[in-house]
């Protein structure tokens, strides 16, 4: 057997020993699989590097919201409140993503139809909304109050239409901003990426 430790393959010692003119291939080559696993490895670099310059990670205002139903007839209201902290970014138009309570992962979109103009304190918000909504906000945290209409008395969910009942709980969340992958994990970087 060989010893793998030898830089010089054995035929190419012997050959060189046998005193021949001719020039040979002397070091011991790598296996075939080493240049195909440097592409590969060069093209997986390559990939995450343009994900992290490409690629875009969002920001989400998220808080708690009530279904409120008006005169028959009336569109269905959804009340919210979102952090004041991004009022400034939010906008009349933006589209609101309502998660109701008991119904995971059925998604509403919906486009806010009022923004309130000033920050509000959760205590006001209880005196509206009662005592068990307003509970689910956080304390001492001022927020904005923003209304959508929902275009239909009734709300698609695991293949069936149910309707819309006054008083119903969910989430929302508006995206409010997004950054580059790479800014986000090397804040430096934001000096060349805006």
């Amino acid at each position: 057997m060989e010893n793998p430790a030898q830089i010089f393959r054995r035929e190419a010692v012997e050959h060189q020993g046998a005193g021949t003119q001719e020039g040979g291939a002397v070091l011991r080559l790598s296996p075939s699989w080493t240049y195909w696993a440097f592409w590969l490895l060069l093209a997986v670099v390559g990939f995450y590097g343009a994900f992290g310059l490409f690629g875009r990670v969002s920001e989400y205002a998220s808080g708690p919201a009530v279904v409120r139903l008006g005169a028959p007839g009336a569109p269905v209201e959804i009340l919210a409140t979102l952090p004041g902290s991004y009022r400034p970014l939010l906008e009349r138009g933006a589209v609101m993503r309502l998660e109701l309570q008991g119904f995971p992962y059925q998604y509403q979109d919906l486009p806010i139809a009022e923004l309130g103009d000033t920050l509000v304190d959760p205590r006001e918000v209880r005196q509206e909304w009662g005592a068990g909504l307003a509970d689910r906000l956080p304390v001492g945290a001022s927020v904005v109050v923003v209304r959508a209409r929902v275009p239909s008395p009734s709300f698609e969910a695991q293949g069936q239409r149910l309707a819309y009942f006054h008083g119903m709980q969910g989430t929302v969340s508006v995206r409010v901003r997004s950054e580059r992958l790479a800014t986000t994990l090397v804040p430096g970087l934001k000096l060349f990426f805006p």
